[in-house]
């Protein structure tokens, strides 16, 4: 057997068939055919193909006590169908029906009580024997009970397994039938599966909703999963998987039956244990583990613990007066202390705020802010800043770190400080300071952080004059957004730029970054940058820092989406999806005189 995630369901049946009064399932699908099949067109659901001759699925049935005595009067099926469009083949099929079959998944008896080929019932539509099994359809098989071998005998006690076997060998099918190459036996030129059958099982589930009823879809398959054939195990759904690939839901399969009773209709829907509703349990619990309120085995876990949940929906205990339970543990009450934090710890072993830091900050844990994620970045640097305020490194007594960051010998350097007032005299040392109400710019001159330039009588208010050697500060960046993917030039305006200044985005470098002024940057955004919001941060040849939050969006660029698509021949994330088309095959029905039932001398062979 191979496997199959999801199908696009598109089923139909021809005509209503009375219902009987009562119908045994567990799927979530009205009880009427008809009704159940309408329900399922247009659903996404988990499809099974891949099963080859001899394999069967099928459930069990655990009726109410007040059920018995009945009789079984039919089995309702429905199956899918390849997403090939035309595609018209049909299989063979064999109804089994174990009565007092046990607890599953492998009946207690080799043999079934009661078995039918699909060529055996009678076609209403052609006046003759034997039905073709066809993809996208609903199917109402109904016994005769007029015929000694034409339905099962009444049911007085026990489970009820009905099976469903594929008779005929699974044919060559290309990707293009169920659009995954599982099912065919040779795909260029290696032997990759088993053959599928031009039918598959239903479920009501999907690869992500589960909806499995536990201990009550069974398959009867070639083991291990992708052996041709060999031996065959009886498994539950729940204990089958293909590395993370599991069935989810149950098998689209009702049992009707004619009983005394109407009115209990036990209820195991996502119970592994616990009562039906009608006196009968869903299921048992292996030793050592408790059946909870919810109707799920569970383990106690309260090794180790004192207090706190047992993980079963109790406790392991319960702490004294003054006491509270901690990682299962009593101990002292702790009062958090978050005030005037947003991030870090809050001293009793939980963090303030509602989460971790967001647009490329990070917890500074001793003062409980957000403050600018950066990475220190000393590639090819002996000294200097490290572009997140501190230093790469330090040069020796006789060295000077030069303007692009190396240590060089200074005994011999001779102080060049003509023309300059202030600033550096490139052997390590000042050409001279200015006053306090004064800043040295990059050529070296005192000028005035306020108040009127000497040059031009402005009041340096545009930060090209009177400021143009302040302290570092930032003002603006335009534009302020780019798109991933694609490289965005930038003015940064502010004040104190000089060479050598460091330009980030976050702990990100900007390209061709050039002092047009002291108060203006050109640069370009890297192409590299993923979609966030940046904060803008800048650093001194002399290690002084300045920074502007979120000053930079970078929004995601085009890109194409996923999800279930209904195109042939589509897949997505490995799940191969159908587009399967309407197929009006008829239902079968008893006729207004019993219908007959031809059968053989001997039970089909195995």
């Amino acid at each position: 057997m191979s496997w199959k995630s999801c199908v696009f369901i598109a089923l139909g049946v021809a005509e209503a068939a009375s219902a009987g009064p009562k119908v045994l399932k567990h799927d979530k699908f009205p009880e009427d055919l008809n009704t159940a099949v309408a329900a399922m067109n247009g659903q996404t659901l988990q499809v099974e193909p891949g099963f080859v001759q001899g394999e069967a699925f099928g459930a069990i049935f655990r009726p109410a006590n007040v059920d018995y005595p009945f009789k079984v009067e039919g089995v309702d099926l429905v199956f899918a169908g390849p997403q090939e469009i035309g595609f018209e083949d049909t299989t063979a099929l064999t109804v089994e029906i174990y009565l007092d079959a046990g607890a599953g998944p492998q009946p207690s008896k080799t043999v079934p009580d009661f078995s039918i080929a699909s060529s055996e019932f009678y076609n209403s539509s052609t006046g003759d024997f034997g039905v073709p099994i066809k993809g996208n359809a609903g199917y109402q098989f109904t016994f005769d009970p007029s015929d000694p071998e034409g339905a099962p005998p009444e049911v007085t006690t026990g489970n009820i397994m009905v099976m469903v076997r594929f008779t005929k060998p699974g044919n060559d099918y290309s990707s293009s039938g169920w659009n995954i190459i599982e099912c065919a036996e040779e795909f260029q030129g290696f032997e990759v599966g088993c053959g599928c059958q031009p039918v598959a099982m239903i479920l009501d589930g999907t690869p992500t909703a589960k909806s499995l009823t536990p201990q009550a879809n069974i398959i009867h398959l070639v083991w291990p999963l992708g052996e041709c054939s060999g031996n065959k195990e009886w498994k539950f759904f729940d204990n089958i998987s293909l590395g993370t690939k599991k069935l989810n839901g149950d098998v689209i399969i009702r049992l009707r039956i004619d009983s005394a009773d109407s009115g209990c209709v036990p209820d195991c829907s996502g119970k592994e244990c616990g009562d039906d509703g009608c006196g009968n349990p869903c299921g048992t619990c292996p030793g050592g583990e408790d059946c909870t309120s919810a109707g799920q085995c569970c383990a106690k876990a309260c090794e180790g613990k004192v207090c706190g949940s047992d993980g079963c929906g109790s406790v392991c205990g319960n702490c004294g007066a003054g006491l509270v339970c901690d990682a299962g543990l009593c101990k002292q009450p702790c009062t958090p202390n978050c005030a005037n934090r947003e991030c870090g710890p809050d001293g009793c072993g939980a963090t303030c705020g509602s989460g971790p830091c967001t647009g490329g900050t990070t917890c500074e844990e001793a003062s409980g802010l957000c403050v600018s994620a950066c990475t220190p970045d000393c590639s090819g640097r002996a000294c200097g800043p490290d572009g997140c305020g501190g230093q790469c490194g330090s040069c020796g007594d006789n060295e000077l770190c030069t303007n692009d960051w190396k240590c060089v010998d200074a005994s011999g350097c001779k102080p060049a400080c003509d023309g300059k007032e202030c600033g550096d005299d490139t052997c390590g040392g000042v050409c001279g300071t200015c006053s306090t109400d004064e800043a040295c710019d990059a050529a070296g001159q005192c000028q005035a952080l306020g108040g009127t330039d000497a040059s031009d009588g402005t009041d340096g208010a545009d930060g090209t004059d009177g400021a143009v050697g302040g302290a570092l500060s930032l003002e603006n960046i335009s534009p302020d957004e780019g798109t991933a993917g694609v490289k965005t030039p930038v003015t940064i305006t502010g004040s104190g730029f000089a060479t050598g200044i460091v330009v980030k985005l976050g702990g990100t470098d900007l390209e061709d970054v050039r002092v047009e002024s002291p108060s203006v940057i050109s640069a370009v955004v890297p192409k590299t940058l993923t979609p966030d919001d940046y904060d803008l941060i800048v650093f001194s040849k002399d290690g002084a820092t300045a920074t502007l939050r979120k000053a930079f969006t970078v929004n995601p660029g085009a890109s194409s989406s996923d999800g279930c698509s209904t195109g042939k021949g589509s897949s997505v994330a490995g799940v191969a999806l159908l587009l399967v088309t309407v197929a009006a095959i008829p239902l079968l029905r008893r006729r207004q005189q019993p219908a007959r039932v031809r059968r053989n001398s001997r039970r089909p062979s195995r």
